[in-house]
């Protein structure tokens, strides 16, 4: 689950599990909803939440009848391994979003195993 206003400056905080994976900071968010910029910090693997912030971006662009979704995750050091993770784990949140969006229901289901 994930909590927040979803306001500028407001913090935002992903549980799975009961457990605090990520969290962090609305820093932008355009008016009807196209857009939405947060920081973002991995809270459960100690040596991605060392790597420090992270920043994500969310586009939403109308093309006719569908939309398309710009996702941009990115942090400013070379050679990080949280991006070379959610680099992994992005497609399969995308594609879950696009069968919710179709059909109701998600296709994959993703489980945190000991040690992920």
């Amino acid at each position: 689950s994930v909590e927040s206003e979803w306001k500028v400056g407001s913090t935002w905080r992903m549980y799975a599990d009961g457990s605090l994976m990520d969290s962090g900071e609305i820093l932008e968010s355009v008016s009807q909803k196209r857009r939405l910029v947060m920081s973002w910090l991995n809270e459960w693997k100690p040596e991605f939440k060392a790597e420090g912030n992270s920043r994500c971006v969310y586009e939403i662009e109308p093309t006719g009848a569908s939309a398309k979704l710009t996702l941009t995750h990115s942090i400013e050091r070379p050679d990080s391994k949280f991006i070379g993770a959610v680099s992994e784990g992005w497609p399969m949140v995308i594609s879950n979003l696009k069968s919710l969006l179709e059909t109701g229901d998600v296709a994959l289901v993703y489980h945190r195993g000991p040690g992920d």
